[in-house]
């Protein structure tokens, strides 16, 4: 499918060159000229831009060149079989039954690889999403992380690029000492030995829980030694059994990582402190005020920050510096990083070392997104553990469908807030979307079921024949189905798992209304293959898409 948007552009940029006389660029023509789905869709299916475009190089209006082009296109390929200019200066372009049964016909063939594509073939990413402190247990906002993370690696795959998923694990530095002051002062109250809670420390009942474990492993006697003796190691096995919870968390969403990288690696291979050294040397990070500054305010930043601490402790940007030029040296095309909002102001510092290390700012891409609030009985959910109310992602998780979480978590663009529809999410109805696509696929499989009881033949790859495919559903739906490969490609661009979503929510309205209307087995045998043949590639598209997705394509429901 996405070939016709290539060979509607190829003919257009034809006749541009011929037809206008003005020199034409043809990398700046396809860049700047746009086909895609009519918005006005009784004038075609697919629409271009390329008026709007030349008009004002030529003095004339979008519409009259509209015209002219319209007049002079041709496809002797038979792909388009009307070709309407509209108000004020679109060309749209009417698909032939022809094509269109030659592209469905292709989902049957293709299958499971149908929709993908080969734009990313020998480009490799790195996208690192989630890496929530182990200081405590994932909240909503992670599982929001964690589910577009991994539908986006679904993405990019299916666009030909290889991923390798990165989980960043801060184990070093202040916060996980106070995990582990903290882990300690609860063992010692749970063994009754004299002990102070450290201040600031990590209140939550997870640290009981983690004390318990650790007690179990070590047993009593070990917390009576003196805390500087065995700090260390509980801090050690604290962030160890935290990260186990957090793996565990992400497995029931489905989420694995290929990589779990600590950021202690960067100090005990040296790797912080060359590059640090060779910043300074080359005055890109200075000494004032005992610590040690990057000159982020000459890239944009408002102010310059600091790496190195006055105690000599390295800040969090400065462990971002030396995690990314350890991935500049493994040699991805591109690095990804997904970031909750309260790390906006970190984007461009960021991007400024990228420059600074690889002069290839471009390697760097930061995704920033807004963060989840749960909603029941229409008023917002309070993020406390009182009975009944959720914060933690393991709780949402026991509470509700992983399909479920999955889906809302994707399903609306990752820069707005996300409210999450508990009451919704619950609902085994047409109201909750998840279960509205999910049952195309269980009615499919049962009309299905439903003719080889009645001995009706399920057309073979060979014996398809969509020649009497005539009803407007029938077309809806096939055009609907073959437009699938576009959207996996647009989301690919686009960075948006909600592209897919809401192609399958259509999907799935037309799909219906479809269903209401064309009954699949009739007594004419020609239609009923027909019509079958078109869900047989509705079928599919539901379940490589739902896959993408991460979400399962139940046969029943």
């Amino acid at each position: 499918m996405i070939n016709i948007y290539n060979k509607i552009k190829k003919v257009l940029y034809d006749e541009v060159k011929e037809m206008l006389p003005i020199e034409i660029d043809m990398e700046e023509f396809y860049k700047e000229v746009i086909v895609e789905r009519s918005r006005e869709k009784k004038y075609g299916d697919l629409a271009t831009n390329t008026a709007f475009v030349f008009s004002k190089r030529i003095n004339k209006s979008p519409i009259d060149l509209a015209h002219q082009l319209s007049e002079r296109l041709y496809f002797p390929g038979g792909e388009i079989t009307e070709i309407v200019p509209s108000h004020p200066g679109f060309i749209n372009f009417k698909l032939s039954n022809k094509f269109i049964n030659s592209e469905l016909i292709k989902i049957l063939e293709l299958k499971s690889r149908y929709g993908t594509n080969y734009t990313g073939k020998g480009k490799k990413i790195n996208l690192e999403f989630v890496s929530s402190n182990p200081t405590g247990p994932l909240h909503v906002g992670h599982g929001r992380w964690a589910a577009f993370g991994d539908c986006l690696s679904n993405i990019f795959e299916a666009n030909g690029y290889e991923v390798i998923k990165e989980y960043y694990i801060n184990d070093a530095g202040t916060q996980v000492e106070l995990l582990g002051k903290s882990v300690l002062a609860r063992c010692r109250e749970i063994l009754n030995i004299p002990s102070e809670f450290p201040e600031g420390g990590y209140p939550g009942k997870y640290v009981y829980d983690i004390a318990e474990t650790l007690i179990e492993k070590k047993g009593k006697d070990y917390f009576s030694y003196q805390a500087d003796k065995i700090i260390k190691d509980i801090c050690i096995q604290s962030t160890e059994i935290m990260m186990g919870r957090i793996k565990e968390t992400l497995e029931m969403m489905g989420v694995k990582f290929d990589i779990w990288f600590n950021e202690s690696e960067l100090y005990k291979t040296g790797l912080f402190n060359q590059v640090i050294d060779s910043l300074e040397k080359k005055n890109f990070i200075y000494f004032k005020d005992d610590a040690k500054w990057f000159v982020s305010s000459k890239y944009g930043d408002d102010k310059d920050r600091v790496v190195i601490r006055k105690t000599g402790e390295p800040t969090y940007f400065g462990a971002d510096i030396a995690y990314l030029k350890n991935k500049l040296n493994r040699g991805y095309d591109k690095n990804i990083y997904i970031w909750g909002s309260d790390h906006h102001g970190d984007v461009m510092r960021l991007k400024a070392v990228a420059k600074v290390l690889e002069k290839e700012p471009a390697k760097v891409e930061v995704i920033i997104g807004q963060f989840v609030n749960l909603i029941s009985k229409g008023k917002p959910v309070r993020m406390s553990r009182r009975r009944g109310k959720f914060f933690t992602l393991r709780e949402l998780l026991k509470e509700l469908d992983k399909d479920v979480i999955r889906y809302f978590f994707v399903m609306k663009s990752l820069d707005t807030p996300l409210d999450f529809d508990l009451d919704l999410a619950k609902e085994k109805s047409m109201e909750n979307p998840v279960y509205y696509i999910q049952y195309v696929h269980a009615r499919i499989e049962s009309i299905l079921k439903k003719a080889k009881e009645k001995d009706i033949e399920i057309p073979s790859f060979d014996k398809i024949n969509l020649d009497f495919i005539s009803q407007p559903d029938e077309i809806a739906l096939s055009k609907e189905l073959i437009f699938y490969p576009f959207i996996i490609k647009k989301a690919c661009q686009n960075r948006a798992t909600h592209i897919i979503t809401n192609y399958l929510e259509n999907l799935a309205k037309i799909f219906h209304l479809f269903y209401t209307n064309c009954r699949v087995i009739v007594e004419d045998n020609s239609v009923t293959n027909s019509r079958m043949s078109l869900i047989l590639a509705t079928k599919q598209v539901i379940k490589n898409a739902l896959k993408i997705l991460g979400v399962s394509a139940p046969e029943s429901m």
